[in-house]
């Protein structure tokens, strides 16, 4: 019986040594594998898709997406928003071999300032920002903007929270009415085409509009009829484009419009 157990040994002895050759070379390989490849996490709310390199990877967040190492683009927006000043977020990163990056995927937060009449200069301190009708982006230390227009009286405003659209009607510098009057026309030939022009503008607008949202509508449905991800964003983002420029020329309608109203009223 003795004899056996030591012919029996050696042969015990030499499975587990080959058992830990064996873990030890998966668990090289493996460590090999990882140090090799990157690691991307994003954190994002459910309403927003992200896309790697215009590739769509989720609805929402996801967590150690592995990627080779190299620069990628990273973009979110929510695909069910028509909301044209709910741009979307990008980013453009490196990824390392072997390290884990996290990011965070937050929609931009802008405002729309417009004022009648418009052109009226917004200022953020001492620095200009733009003239209305204006989409800004809104940033921390934007807490309040102040409207300057020649002949009219200085107007500033705070920025609320939840605000997101503004609308300002300025008042004429009683100080400078003298000045104002001394540029006046002689006579009504040169309103009367001012009129006219702002008229023409204001239908021409509309109708730049809803061509503009009629070819949006177009490439929603195609949008909703695709599979394809490339072919989605591509929709997408036609959308958009033809949704925003809708917005602007609705934009430019209302104004042209409002003014030809505020020539009528100041006469």
């Amino acid at each position: 019986m003795p004899v056996k157990i030591k012919k029996l040994l050696p042969w015990r002895l030499n499975n587990r040594l080959l058992a830990v050759f064996v873990l030890l070379t998966v668990f090289r390989f493996a460590a090999a594998q990882e140090s090799s490849v990157a690691y991307l996490s994003v954190e994002a709310d459910d309403s927003l898709t992200v896309f790697v390199d215009d590739q769509m990877v989720s609805n929402g967040g996801f967590e150690n997406l592995a990627l080779q190492p190299g620069i990628y683009s990273i973009s979110a927006a929510n695909l069910n928003s028509f909301d044209w000043l709910n741009r979307k977020y990008e980013e453009q990163i490196e990824l390392v071999a072997g390290v884990k990056r996290n990011l965070t995927a937050k929609l931009p937060e802008y405002i729309y300032i417009r004022s009648l009449p418009f052109g009226a200069a917004v200022y953020s301190g001492e620095s200009i920002l733009g003239l209305t009708p204006v989409a800004l982006r809104r940033t921390r230390q934007m807490k309040s903007l102040t409207l300057k227009k020649e002949g009219f009286r200085e107007l500033s405003f705070e920025l609320q929270p939840k605000t997101r659209y503004y609308f300002f009607k300025l008042q004429g510098d009683k100080n400078r009415a003298n000045q104002v009057v001394l540029h006046a026309p002689d006579n009504d030939s040169e309103n009367g085409w001012l009129k006219k022009s702002l008229v023409i503008s204001s239908f021409a607008a509309s109708w730049t509009a809803f061509y503009l949202k009629r070819e949006a509508d177009k490439s929603y449905d195609a949008y909703l009829g695709t599979g394809d991800p490339v072919a989605m964003k591509r929709n997408f983002d036609r959308t958009q484009k033809y949704d925003t420029l809708s917005e602007i020329a609705l934009t430019v309608s209302v104004v042209t419009l409002s003014t030809y109203i505020y020539f009528l009223l100041s006469e």
